[in-house]
């Protein structure tokens, strides 16, 4: 290993256990259930910590934009940390979807208008106008945008904006007659409504948008919404992947802390060997997950010809490995990892709705398929 790499790893290390230390209050599993039981909004202090004690929001952006300029291997390392802390704040929609949307546009004037903001915690945002296309995976669809003699408005309607009730902006992929365009929106600006919504994971809030003339900036040139849809369609399904990981990794440690002091018949369960073979394969799954989501991070920052085949298999492995986890984790508990008192429950959501998630894993073994007939592989 190159002195390089191994400079990342203690700065790595150095960044988990200040998450963790920082997450642990305000993520503990009595917090966690309380803030679903009460509907509470986002955590007001702990999102200022992350902004400013640990600055995270700007792990992914560019030091000239008030960035850390940090690899993409660092934002993997917040993501996996928040997924262990089933973290319910807006980090994922405002830094990776929305954050990284604005710096694929190549809008140099609303990236410095709008990122230093995002990296100080002072504008939250997220991303409108994604669904899942025909071929399981990403695709913008659901908003049209039209050109008229105000300017540039927006119909129609976005399904799924991850914390998009509460959002200050909102980046939105649009169909135009000269193909897809972003834009962004404003928290106050006329013609849209905001809708909450339900889902499997209670621990994120999720929204429908109905835009109806709503005026809209457009965010770089008439190829920009190209763009960001095709960083995106790699970016975000891996930086789920880690995020995932981190889900698995808690299971797996909450299931072993639980079989080594849980006794049955004079015995710790964890000695009889029905019991040892799940938590083993458990940990074995998410260690590969844990292996191809780095690797497909750091092909990623490299745009690397492997980046889009890494992305579909750390999608798909980190999506398993975190569902058969937390099943492993319910089972391994017993009766009181049924009840709604424990938490296991929320991250057994969790795994479930991200399984789904910017495409199933089902869906980008198929992408992957695809892609090794396209090339002769």
């Amino acid at each position: 290993m190159s002195s390089s790499g191994r400079h990342h790893d203690e700065e790595h290390r150095q960044l988990q256990q200040t998450l963790r230390l920082v997450l642990a209050p305000s993520t503990s599993a009595s917090r966690q259930l309380a803030a679903v039981d009460q509907c509470a909004p986002t955590d007001a202090e702990l999102w200022t910590r992350l902004s400013t004690e640990v600055d995270v929001l700007g792990v992914a952006t560019p030091v000239e934009l008030g960035g850390t300029g940090a690899p993409l291997s660092f934002l993997g390392v917040v993501l996996t940390e928040l997924g262990r802390a089933l973290y319910s704040g807006p980090y994922f929609s405002t830094v990776v979807l929305a954050g990284q949307a604005l710096l694929a546009s190549g809008d140099q004037v609303a990236q410095q208008d709008l990122l230093p903001r995002i990296v100080q915690g002072k504008l939250t945002a997220s991303l409108a106008g994604l669904a899942l296309g025909t071929d399981g995976l990403m695709a913008a669809q659901g908003v049209r945008a039209t050109r008229g003699p105000d300017g540039w408005q927006l119909d129609g309607r976005a399904e799924d904006v991850w914390d998009g009730c509460e959002a200050d902006l909102l980046v939105v992929l649009a169909a135009a007659d000269d193909g897809t365009m972003c834009f962004a929106v404003d928290r106050d600006a006329q013609g849209q409504v905001r809708t909450a919504t339900g889902g499997m994971d209670l621990t994120r809030s999720s929204a429908q948008i109905d835009f109806a003339g709503a005026p809209a900036r457009p965010l770089g040139a008439f190829d920009a919404g190209q763009r960001v849809l095709d960083r995106l369609r790699v970016l975000v399904p891996t930086c789920l992947a880690a995020e995932l990981v981190g889900i698995a990794e808690h299971c797996v440690d909450v299931a072993v802390r639980y079989a080594l002091q849980r006794e049955q018949f004079g015995r710790q369960i964890g000695s009889f060997q029905a019991v040892k073979h799940q938590l083993v394969n458990a940990y074995m799954d998410n260690e590969a997950a844990k292996c191809v989501t780095s690797y497909a991070l750091r092909e990623l920052a490299m745009s690397s010809s492997e980046a889009v085949s890494m992305s579909h298999v750390a999608k798909a492995a980190a999506s398993d490995a975190a569902y058969k986890s937390a099943g492993t984790m319910i089972q391994t508990l017993g009766g009181i990892g049924y009840t709604w008192e424990h938490p296991a429950h929320l991250y057994l959501r969790r795994a479930v709705a991200g399984r789904v998630a910017f495409g199933s894993p089902s869906a980008h073994r198929r992408a992957l398929l695809a892609g090794a007939v396209r090339s002769g592989g």
